[in-house]
């Protein structure tokens, strides 16, 4: 698919400009965006999910699942989005107006509706991900991954180790169920590929994984400005966040970018004013 080609090249264009750390953060808070807004309804004919069900039904014919059914395809539906989004999360320009005030949290919401083709929408205190990310993770430092494919059993081995029973089972259970609804939330939400960025750190522990997934895209009623009902209160923080992450990497970028320009531009003028031979021309 030409959009999904185009989205690992901005991929890779976020990873020169954020480095692997921040890069890694926000493609997979993309994703979990992505996942808890496909599993709701779309009214607009130019939404954003609608897309993602024409994804699927190329990578995941209906009538088919049982054999075309991966959980990577959920991923690959909504992979386009989940960068765009990702161009937002790991920058600390949009990080400082997520974290900011509340005018510069609606600058952000517009830009994340520009994104995602809703015109309309505003963060709201529950079922929001994205209101979630803005209250409890855009003035933080970015999640790390907990492991890495070196550290997996078997890597570099000449036979890869065989699935357990239990992954094949659950496998089936996922197909069965993007059957009957041929929504893909479910499956991208559930999958341990989303695990460092659904339980951070700083994250509320759940007893249960369904209560960990539902609170990933709620927002504490106790930081909004709106003292509406919490389905339908609009969340923005009255005041800009405290963040030492951000003080902290925004002061170490100056330095190093800090240089003495009128050096700097006499370096530059007597490189241009010097000779070029062939060979540097070559």
């Amino acid at each position: 698919m030409p959009e999904i080609v185009a989205a690992q090249r901005a991929h890779l264009r976020l990873l020169h400009r954020f480095g692997p750390a921040a890069t890694y953060d926000a493609v997979l808070t993309g994703f979990l965006i992505c996942g808890h807004r496909w599993n709701q309804d779309a009214h607009d004919p130019d939404d954003v999910r609608l897309d993602w069900d024409e994804r699927a039904a190329e990578l995941i014919p209906p009538g088919e699942e049982e054999n075309a059914f991966s959980t990577s395809r959920l991923f690959a539906a909504t992979y386009p989005e989940a960068v765009k989004l990702a161009a937002l999360i790991g920058s600390l320009h949009w990080r400082r107006l997520a974290a900011g005030g509340p005018d510069e949290q609606r600058y952000f919401a517009a830009e994340v509706a520009r994104r995602l083709r809703e015109p309309g929408y505003r963060p709201r205190v529950s079922k929001d991900p994205i209101a979630h990310w803005i209250a409890d993770d855009s003035w933080r430092p970015p999640s790390p991954a907990r492991t890495t494919y070196r550290e997996q059993r078997g890597f570099g081995g000449q036979n890869m180790p065989k699935p357990h029973q239990h992954s094949i089972d659950r496998h089936r259970r996922s197909a069965r169920w993007f059957a009957r609804n041929r929504l893909g939330g479910r499956g991208i939400l559930y999958h341990r590929h989303v695990s460092s960025v659904l339980t951070r750190e700083w994250s509320r522990r759940m007893d249960l994984f369904t209560d960990t997934v539902a609170a990933s895209a709620e927002a504490s009623p106790s930081d909004t400005a709106n003292a509406g009902g919490p389905e339908v209160a609009d969340f923005i923080r009255p005041t800009a966040a405290q963040s030492d992450y951000l003080d902290g990497v925004l002061a170490a970028v100056f330095a190093q970018t800090e240089r003495p320009w009128n050096k700097l531009i006499a370096r530059r003028a007597g490189r241009a004013r010097s000779p070029r031979t062939r060979h540097d021309r070559q």
